[in-house]
């Protein structure tokens, strides 16, 4: 017997698919999609219009799972310290090849392609509690997002701050 038929109910599939094609295949056969969140909002709001007009042509119910990164810290400047320090110290020959980047010059560069490199293309939100609790309330109300993925470097430190600090 196989595992999943012992759930009662239908099992929610995500789907990471941003392309076209992906977010086609996520209308078509999955309830939600991982979208790759922004700071000002602009690229949710667009991502999740593009999902909502797939999911209207299946007649479909799907929504965004937005993810981000949370660098928190007491104050922004120590989120920024942080994040400073974990890219300077990252393996970036580990990160470019794992991102399909290995002639990235791992030694240059902009700030803002070794962020995206250092937290895998995922938008991190770097700042004190209360800025790390502000941006997930704005890009909830973004029609179409049906939940935010929070991915905590420091995983246990971080989310216990999170659940004390961020969302008490």
């Amino acid at each position: 017997r196989h595992p999943l038929g012992q759930l009662r109910g239908r099992v929610p599939l995500v789907c990471a698919g941003q392309s076209d094609v992906g977010m086609r295949f996520t209308a078509q056969h999955a309830d939600y999609a991982f979208v790759v969140g922004d700071l000002s909002g602009d690229a949710v709001f667009a991502a999740n219009r593009k999902l909502q007009q797939y999911a209207e042509e299946t007649g479909r119910d799907v929504g965004a799972y937005v993810a981000y990164t949370l660098v928190l810290g007491e104050t922004e400047a120590q989120a920024r310290a942080k994040s400073d320090h974990w890219m300077a110290h990252a393996d970036r020959e580990a990160l470019a090849t794992m991102m399909g980047q290995a002639a990235l010059d791992a030694a240059g560069g902009t700030a803002s392609l070794l962020q995206s490199i250092a937290y895998i293309g995922i938008t991190p939100i770097i700042g004190s509690y209360a800025q790390c609790a502000a941006t997930p309330d704005r890009i909830g109300a973004v029609p179409g997002t049906k939940g935010i993925i929070l991915i905590f470097p420091e995983c246990v430190q971080e989310l216990q701050e999170f659940g004390e600090r961020v969302r008490p």
